[in-house]
């Protein structure tokens, strides 16, 4: 039996991004600024693989709805 597609997106697909790092009011010391940019780094590529894989998701299930709605 085909399985029907899933109104809703698995997992944490539609999770907001985190939003980047704040910044203090003062200058910072090197430290500092490779801590807080590695963090962004890190969440910039975790959102942008997230998001990826839920266009390919909606993709798939938008395909799977439309040759359904033909039959």
């Amino acid at each position: 039996m085909r399985e029907l597609a899933r109104a809703e997106a698995p997992g944490d697909l539609d999770k907001p991004c985190e939003k980047p790092s704040p910044l203090p009011p003062r200058a910072l010391a090197a430290g500092e600024v490779e801590r807080l940019w590695g963090r962004d780094r890190v969440a910039l590529t975790s959102c942008g693989e997230r998001h990826a894989a839920n266009v390919r998701w909606r993709h798939a299930r938008d395909a799977g709805l439309a040759g359904m709605a033909r039959k």
